[in-house]
């Protein structure tokens, strides 16, 4: 099995030192302090007025932290967070540049697979019960010995395992240097796992509302636009960066625009690389049409930013080549 045949593009940086929980913490929207060992969490990071820097996942072990960007600027973020590094006992680099992702369905057949191919280590366990938690959380592991890492040099860039739900489906994605991933994927897949290919997992990362930062948001969105609030920022964890308005946001009860499914019943011709507007029967443009994907049934779903006061108005997509197609907004 080739790795780009079913790529995924999470791209890693790595955090080690004393300090990297707190530090993290201080710079996302979600609890990194409250994740112990071998736990995920899903967040963004923002800038001081709650704008999106970058959005994916925060894993937890023994010795590491990583984030998991989707894709999004690494070296960005890479930047952003080491400015701030003043004292801290932090170091923050960036992941082997071979990197990439598989996804596998995260059925009892592949737990088992996995479990025989993490081995004999001294580091985190997959439950047993991972399953089953993974419905509530996010589970994370890794494939072969335990990581090492020191003050100020994070090494030891093993393939990691991250277990969670998008659209109802357990979803089993592992991330690591191509040439190891390649090998642990041909396994499992020999071992009878059902590996993902990449249309599959754009329709689950639509129906899931999962952003791609720089082209379903980009810096100008705001962290709660995306409506991932119970997923990804905490309400209760106490100041960090972009936290006031966020925080009054919440107060609000609503943002003026939001990411939403869409449903066109008909085909909608869309590159990767465009975008498309929504407007309404007045021909206003309250929307556009980020990501789509056409269902074999002639259905089309699709992720757009709208006017949160269009959402319940009869709205049409020009896709294109041209043609006005009739779009409805589902229900979160």
């Amino acid at each position: 099995m080739s790795a780009v045949q079913n790529a995924f593009p999470f791209l890693r940086l790595l955090a080690g030192g004393r300090d990297r929980a707190k530090f993290l913490h201080n710079f996302c929207t979600n609890n990194i302090k409250a994740l112990p060992a071998g736990s995920a969490c899903e967040a963004f990071f923002t800038d001081v007025k709650a704008r999106i820097l970058a959005h994916g996942y925060v894993l937890a072990f023994k010795n590491t932290h990583e984030i998991w960007i989707s894709p999004g600027d690494p070296a960005g973020l890479l930047k952003h967070l080491n400015r701030y590094i003043i004292t801290e006992d932090v170091a923050i680099v960036a992941d082997d540049p071979t990197s990439t992702t598989l996804c596998f369905h995260a059925d009892e057949k592949s737990l088992t697979a996995v479990r025989a191919e993490q081995g004999t280590r001294a580091g985190d366990i997959l439950p047993d019960d991972a399953l089953t938690t993974v419905v509530n959380q996010s589970l994370s592991f890794r494939l072969g010995s335990d990581e090492t890492a020191q003050a100020t040099v994070v090494t030891g860039s093993l393939v990691t395992g991250l277990l969670v739900t998008w659209a109802n489906q357990p979803l089993l994605f592992l991330n690591g240097p191509a040439e190891p991933l390649v090998e642990i994927g041909s396994r499992l897949t020999s071992a009878g796992v059902s590996a993902l290919m990449s249309d599959e997992i754009e329709s689950l990362r639509i129906n899931e509302r999962y952003p791609l930062i720089g082209r379903d948001m980009t810096s100008e969105n705001l962290a709660p636009e995306a409506e991932r609030n119970v997923r990804a920022i905490s309400y209760t964890k106490g100041c960090y960066l972009g936290q006031e308005p966020i925080a009054r946001l919440d107060a609000m009860g609503h943002v003026n625009r939001a990411l939403r499914l869409v449903e066109i019943t008909e085909p909608c011709h869309m590159a990767s690389s465009s975008s498309c507007p929504l407007k309404t029967v007045e021909d206003t443009i309250v929307g556009t049409l980020t990501s789509a994907i056409q269902h074999s049934d002639g259905v089309t779903r699709g992720l757009a930013m709208i006017k949160v006061n269009a959402i319940q108005k009869q709205l049409q997509v020009t896709d294109d080549s041209g043609n006005e197609l009739s779009a409805e907004v589902l229900p979160v």
